[in-house]
């Protein structure tokens, strides 16, 4: 259905009761992708993503081509959204760009992300047609993910619900199956879940070994489910214990044994490897070794 006619000198008569923007609506969050070097450190530092207190600001792009504001308007909910903000006609023409150069369309981002409620002002109607043709704003988390160009990424919060939702299911799932867990096969994770990055040994105290499970589950649920489900996960522990016992070394990515011999060149070929006949022999006399060291 038509939303608009034009007159005999190409005025556009708007229809009160079908305008476009009435199409532009929703509440959207938009959140910083990018981290900071803090996060490294800490994934919940204050400053992981940025600090407390600041934020940033995202302002309507120009076309490196032609050198118009990229507005993400049709013509017809430009002249829609002047008439709804009060503005003159050709406001919110791309051609404008003393009237886009104003710091007071543009958006203040903190590390929590920025509320865009469509359904509550113009003036987010018109941020949030400008975001969608952004450069920097990736559609969905997905997106974000798979091109680091992206610095934000502009998601419903119903999407943003059911994020929630899942990531709460995720981690009831690992609470789950780490009361699954006796305290040996906690150690054997910890001693493989990014290379040790809890530092556990030997004389590691059941208060240390609970401390650093819950870290985990609280941080990286998804990665202690995919880890601790994984078909190879004793073939890892097997390997990381060969390291740890200094059986076994890495040179670069590859697997060494300390007679020389290449055991694979990732720790998955090292895996496959120990598996075929060609390397049992390797296999038994890193088992022996191993259990000579306990």
């Amino acid at each position: 259905m038509e939303k608009s006619t034009k007159d005999s000198q190409g005025v556009i008569n708007l229809n009160p009761a079908l305008r476009a923007i009435d199409d532009i609506r929703g509440k959207w969050i938009l959140k910083p992708t990018k981290k900071t070097w803090l996060a490294n450190l800490d994934p919940q530092h204050d400053g992981a993503v940025m600090f407390s207190r600041t934020f940033a600001s995202v302002s309507p792009e120009r076309d490196g081509a032609t050198g118009l504001v990229k507005t993400g308007l049709t013509e017809q909910q430009a002249r829609e959204l002047e008439r709804e903000m009060n503005l003159t006609q050709g406001s919110l023409s791309p051609y404008n760009t003393a009237y886009w150069s104003s710091h007071k369309i543009n958006l203040s981002v903190p590390s929590e992300g920025a509320v865009i409620d469509c359904d509550r002002s113009a003036l987010d109607k018109l941020r949030y047609c400008f975001l969608k043709v952004c450069s920097k704003v990736a559609h969905n988390v997905v997106e974000a993910m798979e091109n680091p160009l992206y610095e934000y990424v502009l998601t419903s919060e119903e999407a943003e619900n059911k994020t929630d939702s899942e990531k709460f299911l995720i981690k009831k799932n690992a609470y789950k199956k780490l009361e699954t867990l006796n305290l040996e096969t906690q150690m054997d994770f910890l001693l493989v879940y990014k290379q040790n990055k809890h530092k556990v040994t030997k004389t590691s105290t059941v208060d240390f070994i609970a401390a650093a499970m819950g870290k985990v589950l609280e941080e990286d649920p998804k990665g202690f489910l995919e880890l601790i489900e994984d078909v190879n996960f004793k073939d890892y522990v097997f390997l990381r214990k060969c390291l740890s016992n200094g059986i076994l070394r890495q040179n670069g990515p590859a697997y060494v044994t300390l007679g020389g011999d290449v055991l694979g060149n990732s720790l998955e070929q090292a895996v496959y490897n120990l598996r075929t006949p060609e390397y049992n022999h390797i296999k038994i006399g890193l088992l022996a070794k191993l259990d000579n060291a306990k």
